[in-house]
């Protein structure tokens, strides 16, 4: 057997594809888990080209589509329209012995492919830990640095680097990314040190000026999950964060929504992956 014939970077059926579990539904990976997964990766010096990441979706698919990383955004493709033969996968779930792409990406000339030694491995540790529904095996760059998961439009997600947030420009250009969904979003290896998050709510004109520095939970407590689910309390999740910058933004039907940029997003590391509050 080789290495090819349980890593399979075909389209998927986007039936199994909507059965990935919805990412407000995933629990965090703990520790133990990622070390004992991580361990695996640098025995087989598989480390600066893959990593593990938490099995989840945005959205669902419909008939012959697939999800496409193109830069910095994922969004829907059409696979009887996009060139398949320019896409390797991006991430793989373990799914009846073989570790399927889900997510694609568009790479220039050869992607490297996993040793075999090293899937069959990682398929026992999975499937002895039941974690088949939760890990999932990606395209890592070893150059690269933590980036932030916001949704954009459409059915589309954006990252952003992790600790830069001057990737935002004067929204009265009309670059900033806006999204359809209201919520805060951060991936990466736990939560970092000085970590940034990004937080889209509805408001009145009043509740929050840009003047201020110190997160409140009534200020806050408004902040809505996607798809208008429980309110968040960001300020007892995340006791040190602050406020770096506040804009205003009106939508088309007239209302209004807020980006708030947070800073010294400091908690407990929850593990590697999209953690999502």
């Amino acid at each position: 057997m080789d290495s090819d014939s349980i890593f399979v970077q075909t389209p998927l059926d986007p039936k199994l594809y909507n059965e990935l579990p919805d990412v407000d539904e995933q629990p965090k990976l703990t520790n133990d888990v990622l070390k004992s997964i991580g361990d695996l990766f640098v025995k087989y010096d598989m480390h600066n080209s893959f990593g593990i990441a938490l099995l989840h979706r945005h959205y669902i698919m419909q008939s012959n589509e697939i999800m496409v990383h193109k830069g910095l955004i994922c969004s829907p493709e059409n696979t009887t329209e996009y060139p398949l033969g320019d896409l390797a996968g991006h991430s793989f779930f373990l799914h009846d012995g073989k570790f399927l792409a889900y997510e694609f990406e568009t790479i220039p000339g050869d992607s490297p492919i996993p040793s075999e030694a090293f899937l069959i491995e990682l398929k026992e540790h999975i499937l002895a830990g039941g974690l088949e529904q939760m890990i999932a095996l990606t395209r890592v760059d070893p150059n690269g640095q933590p980036l932030l998961e916001e949704c954009g439009p459409g059915r589309s997600h954006i990252c952003v680097p992790a600790n830069d947030s001057s990737w935002f420009s004067d929204p009265a250009v009309d670059t900033l990314p806006r999204s359809e969904k209201d919520g805060a979003t951060q991936t990466g290896p736990g939560l970092l040190p000085d970590a940034t998050m990004m937080v889209w709510r509805p408001v009145a004109d009043s509740e929050v000026e840009s003047g201020s520095s110190k997160l409140s939970d009534a200020a806050m407590q408004t902040a809505w999950r996607p798809e208008g689910k429980t309110p968040l309390k960001l300020a007892s999740l995340l006791p040190d964060a602050t406020v770096d910058t506040v804009w205003t933004l009106e939508r088309d039907d007239g209302s209004k929504v807020q980006l708030i940029v947070l800073k010294k997003c400091i908690q407990k590391p929850l593990g590697a992956g999209h953690i999502t509050y």
